[in-house]
């Protein structure tokens, strides 16, 4: 492991809070057993009807209190981006919890990687007693890998957590979109490895709640689409401006977009049929197909537009004997 930089920097930790009475004390007390120092505790507490603050409050001075009106999670943490001191600005959501070497694993690696605007972990999932329910860590492969926005696309699914960027380049993306409900975590990432290389960290040092109203189990937003096709947009309005026409690695971009495209219109055209909505499923699915054809999504698309008694009824009419 590289050695401790010279000057250690000061790390601000933004973890915004809404209504998180029940989890906030655990992941605030994660946050002050982090071996590296200094660091600079912010809890935004979006707008909490319960205790939340209180909670916050006992924890001073060690953590500084920000109260805002309820605007969701990517106001909240642009709240706490622009109220943070450090050159680095770390998150936590206030139901998360993260290793007491969390942030100093990461401080290391964006310093023997300066070219590096961000850096993400491996993700250890618990359940809502915080017992360990699965690590997304990769058994293999190298401990850091260093990814360009073709690489964040590649992995797209795969992606950690536990977000830690250089101060400069979030402000130099435009901080959270605030228009978001969820993606937005996807959204800020693909917007930073487009300027600068993202690192992603194999081991597990981010602790994820699940829960039954975590924001990121709900379906049918189209967030994620929304995100893509934003990005798509950029890069055709960049192609169209570039001199000397398109190079081969934006040629190389733009189909694993695509590839990626369809891949998430399946998914939730998929969750949509399984929860019985084959009328919003149905756009998706031809989506998909006209990106990427492939049996399984012929198939989905087939059950969508066909009556599930069909089948049924053609094998009825099939053993009736003929006139």
């Amino acid at each position: 492991m590289p050695a401790r930089p010279p000057t250690s920097p000061l790390v601000s930790v933004v973890v915004p809070a809404h209504n998180a009475e029940a989890t906030l004390d655990e992941a605030i007390a994660s946050l002050v057993a982090q071996t590296h120092r200094p660091i600079e505790l912010i809890v935004v507490d979006d707008g909490s009807t319960d205790d939340t603050a209180g909670v916050a409050r006992r924890w001073r001075p060690q953590v500084k209190l920000i109260r805002q009106r309820q605007r969701g999670p990517s106001a909240a943490r642009n709240t706490g981006i622009r109220a943070a001191r450090g050159e680095l600005v770390a998150f936590l959501d206030a139901d998360d919890r993260c290793h007491p070497r969390r942030l100093e694993t990461q401080v290391r690696a964006l310093a023997a990687h300066p070219c590096a605007g961000a850096c993400l972990t491996g993700v250890l999932r618990i359940d809502e007693q915080g017992a360990p329910l699965q690590d997304n860590a990769h058994t293999s492969g190298p401990d850091t890998l260093v990814l360009d926005l073709a690489g964040v696309l590649q992995r797209f699914n795969r992606m950690g957590a536990g977000l830690i960027a250089r101060r400069r380049e979030l402000l130099a993306v435009g901080s959270y979109d605030e228009t978001l409900a969820t993606a937005e975590d996807l959204d800020i990432l693909l917007r930073l490895a487009a300027r600068k290389p993202l690192l992603q960290l194999r081991a597990s040092l981010y602790e994820y709640r699940m829960r039954p109203d975590s924001l990121s189990r709900r379906v049918f937003t189209g967030n994620r689409l929304r995100v893509l096709d934003r990005l798509a947009a950029s890069l055709r309005t960049a192609a169209s401006t570039a001199q000397g026409g398109t190079s081969a690695t934006q040629r190389g971009l733009a189909r694993t977009l695509r590839r990626v495209r369809a891949e998430v219109a399946l998914h939730y055209g998929d969750d949509l049929l399984w929860h019985g909505r084959p009328g919003q499923a149905v756009p998706l699915l031809v989506r998909s197909l006209a990106a990427r054809p492939c049996s399984r999504t012929a198939g989905l698309l087939l059950r969508a537009v066909v009556p599930a008694a069909m089948p049924r009824l053609v094998r009825r009419l099939a053993r009736r004997p003929g006139p």
